[in-house]
């Protein structure tokens, strides 16, 4: 324990009706501050007394209703001293900011004990203030201590359960803390502890005798007691189950908050980053819409950066993650983001973007094709397999490889590759696998090249063929994709769409048996897209012109409402919850919540002008890499992790948010910036 030897009672000290009242974050320290308060109150106690000291709790949760503040007021005016339980979630809470920033205007600082339960506490004699590197201090105690203030460390007792007076370290700690109180020394209180403990248990014997001779005629009152006494304890129950939802209430609003927070700063983010003007960002906050551009000032690249890492530091919210992405991307090709050589490098050293050709769904493999070699290399590792030349495709797990000739290869972790007796019809476009990836779906090259396929096959990449079937309609004219088939988790079905009449096309849903597959249910679904099963294979979703149909998986009737499409172009889903939506005309490319087809990031893409296509991107496919970890888009890897994205937001930005930006975004903020050194406080 350090000590202030200019600790004097300030403004308001006397006459007090609590002798200390606790200041604290109730998410971290809402089992250590009872503790501490039953120690307060224990120690020393004359037996003649309730409580050796009357210390002050909030147990009611802010949150429950804020017309509280004003008996929090009332009981800190009332308090002798301020006890702050200092951790980073107390360093953040505007509640805990509010009642130091009172206790100094009535009290001053002398009559503040800081006690510390997580987090550093640090002195800067040379600033002759608290170093930036405490986390546990809370920004309105910077600059108010003439020397080092008297604190305690109580970081060790985090999480024990032995907290109590009968805890020779918990004992002596609570008696640094409460001696001022009582105008004692340590020492002294101590003693005088002792003291008390036998002239209790003197009179505690002594009532022990006088109760046992009146227990002997009073055992009805005795009953009676009992009674009272079981009514009383579940009173306190009653009590305590209260005090403990409204400390969950305080919680949930205080994160409700931060996430509010985070949302507002990821809309300035793409707002600043686009040149949109703040009224029209307000209006679409309100509204719960994404503002447009208007007569606004020049994209800030730098600050829109901070605004996303700081949105991300506040709440890791969706909208957090994807105004990360976007600004580091570049949100309008008027406006630079991040250059790619800036991000980190998943791909091996040499290899371009443009070399990868397909990615493993849920491992970090890809096929590349640099420089007419073909090879399955590892996503920021050394692994390399090389491949026989063709066109090659991963099953999800990225042991197993596929090849438009039917070949099937495996890939060991130490580099080496089997091939297999299998020799599986070619594939015409590039296939879809079961959950596991034992099982293949694709169209089948029958017809010689440049046909409109009519037929797939379903394989088993342990077996063989388990079957093919063939449509009375083409199963696409212009050119195959994956998304027109879908092949069910558990490989017991499919889906695939073929051509209809017109803009529309069918739906068939296939049932693989031992047999092979047959078409069991068909759906007429208007102009072309995707076809999917979810990831637990429960719904079948098909776009169907501009909404997205979810299907019962045996019937293809409607098991619930559809969605709304918000983007043109082919999308590739990664789970339920994400998906990419290439580039389509002059779009970029977007990252898709795929809960509601909503547009979370965008990634500008170069593009040029083909005739019959329209803007085609320049640099290659899009796809995820590494089990979403990452998108290849606009030939560069962009990280989608919001942590990693802000390590590069920081470092392009090369500083943290200034005092005026601070005020103008951050005006009731009291937790950590983001870019400032390690996220500390600023």
């Amino acid at each position: 324990m350090r000590r202030d030897p200019s600790s004097t009672p300030g403004p308001g000290a006397e006459d007090h009706r609590y002798d200390a009242f606790i200041s604290y974050s109730h998410s971290a320290d809402g089992e250590l501050a009872p503790a501490l308060q039953r120690g307060m109150q224990r120690l020393a106690k004359p037996w003649r007394q309730r409580r050796a000291l009357e210390v002050f709790r909030d147990q009611t949760g802010l949150a429950v209703s804020p017309d509280l503040w004003q008996s929090i007021v009332t009981a800190l005016d009332g308090a002798g001293w301020f006890v702050l339980l200092a951790s980073p979630q107390a360093a953040a809470s505007r509640w805990v900011g509010q009642e130091i920033e009172h206790c100094l205007s009535t009290k001053g600082v002398g009559r503040i004990v800081i006690v510390l339960t997580d987090g550093r506490l640090e002195w800067d004699k040379g600033a002759a203030d608290f170093a930036a590197s405490s986390t546990a201090v809370h920004p309105a105690l910077h600059g108010l201590f003439p020397q080092e203030p008297r604190w305690i460390d109580l970081s060790w007792a985090k999480g024990r359960t032995d907290l109590t007076l009968q805890n020779p370290r918990f004992r002596r700690l609570v008696a640094e803390l409460v001696a001022p109180m009582h105008g004692l020394s340590t020492e002294d209180l101590l003693a005088e502890d002792v003291r008390q403990q036998r002239r209790t248990g003197r009179v505690v014997r002594s009532a022990v005798a006088a109760l046992t001779v009146a227990a002997l005629v009073s055992g009805g009152a005795a009953t009676l007691a009992v009674g009272n006494q079981r009514e009383a304890l579940a009173q306190q129950r009653t009590a305590e189950a209260a005090a403990a939802e409204a400390q969950e209430q305080r919680a949930t609003a205080e994160q409700q908050a931060r996430q509010a927070l985070s949302r507002e700063l990821a809309a300035h983010a793409r707002a600043v980053a686009t040149g949109v003007g703040e009224q029209a960002v307000g209006e679409a906050i309100d509204a719960g819409t994404t503002a447009t551009e208007d007569a606004a000032p020049t994209p800030d690249r730098v600050l829109s950066l901070l605004l996303a890492a700081q949105a991300y530091t506040v709440a890791d919210t969706d909208d957090a993650g994807g105004a990360l992405l976007s600004v580091v991307a570049g949100p309008s090709r008027d406006s630079r983001g991040v250059p790619p050589d800036a991000l980190p490098d998943m791909l091996p050293d040499g290899l371009p973007a443009a070399a990868v050709a397909h990615a493993a769904r849920d491992a970090p493999r890809a096929v590349a094709v640099p420089e007419g070699r073909v090879m399955v290399v590892e996503l920021g590792g050394p692994g390399r397999w090389q491949l026989p030349p063709g066109e090659w495709w991963l099953a999800p797990d990225g042991t197993t490889a596929l090849s438009a000739a039917g070949d099937v290869l495996r890939l060991d972790d130490e580099g080496s590759v089997t091939a297999t007796d299998l020799q599986l019809p070619p594939a015409a476009a590039p296939p879809v696998f079961d959950g596991a990836g034992d099982r293949a779906l694709y169209p089948v090259a029958d017809r010689g090249a440049g046909a409109p396929w009519t037929a797939v096959v379903v394989a088993d990449l342990d077996v063989g063929v388990i079957g093919t079937h063939r449509f009375e309609r083409p199963i696409c004219e212009h050119g195959c994709w994956p998304g027109l088939l879908a092949l069910s988790p558990d490989g017991s079905s499919a889906a695939v769409r073929t051509t209809g009449i017109g803009d529309g096309s069918t739906l068939v849903r296939l049932e693989i048996t031992e047999d092979g597959p047959a078409a069991a249910r068909q759906l007429v679904v208007q102009g072309s897209g995707f076809v999917r099963y979810t990831d637990d294979g429960g719904t079948v979703q098909a776009q169907d012109g501009p909404v997205v149909r979810r299907l019962d998986p045996v019937t293809l009737a409607e098991a619930a409402p559809a969605l709304a499409t918000t983007r043109e172009g082919e999308m590739a889903f990664l789970s339920d919850e994400r998906a990419l939506v290439a580039a389509h005309g002059c779009d970029g490319v977007g990252v898709v919540d795929a809960a509601t087809m909503a547009v979370t990031a965008e990634i500008p893409v170069p593009v040029g002008y083909a005739e019959g296509e329209g803007c085609v991107p320049e640099d290659g496919p899009t796809m995820w890499l590494d089990g979403g970890a990452a998108i290849l888009a606009g030939g560069a890897v962009w990280p989608t992790d919001p942590a990693t994205l802000v390590r590069v937001v920081c470092a392009a930005a090369d500083r943290t948010l200034s005092a005026a930006e601070r005020e103008q975004y951050l005006p009731d903020w009291y937790g950590p910036l983001a870019c400032a050194d390690g996220t500390e406080q600023a």
